[in-house]
């Protein structure tokens, strides 16, 4: 099996698909995540650098919880995330609205699905 290096603690391990930190550093980054979002609750807009200093964490820690919709920035952050596709400042995820549209609407071979369309299975452009 492959191996990685954790990005939290530089830690080497075995690489399992979409995993970017070692076993260890991903159960205590579940754990704080509840008392991260406490904490934003009750000082919102609290800056990146004081959340992962207070916390232990790394920027990419708060990046991946941004682009996951786990946590949203606030209006007067110091952070700014922008659309993957079209640059737009965004709050949290990966696209702004208009581009999430875009990509909601796209289907299977990247053709573009009418709203009259369900999505189904197809084989052999037979419904199944």
């Amino acid at each position: 099996m492959p191996k990685a290096k954790c990005r939290e603690c530089g830690k080497t391990f075995e690489y399992t698909w979409g995993a970017v930190n070692c076993p260890e550093c991903e159960v205590r980054i579940r754990r704080i995540f509840k008392d991260v979002k406490n904490y934003l609750w009750d000082n919102p807009g609290a800056s990146e650098a004081i959340v992962c200093e207070k916390f232990g964490i790394s920027r990419h820690v708060i990046n991946d919880w941004l682009r996951n919709d786990k946590i949203q920035i606030s209006e007067n952050s110091d952070i700014v995330l922008r659309c993957e596709k079209c640059g737009a400042e965004i709050l949290s995820g990966h696209y702004c609205s208009k581009c999430q549209k875009e990509v909601d609407g796209t289907s299977v071979h990247g053709t573009f699905m009418g709203k009259e369309e369900k999505a189904e299975m197809r084989y052999l452009d037979r419904k199944k």
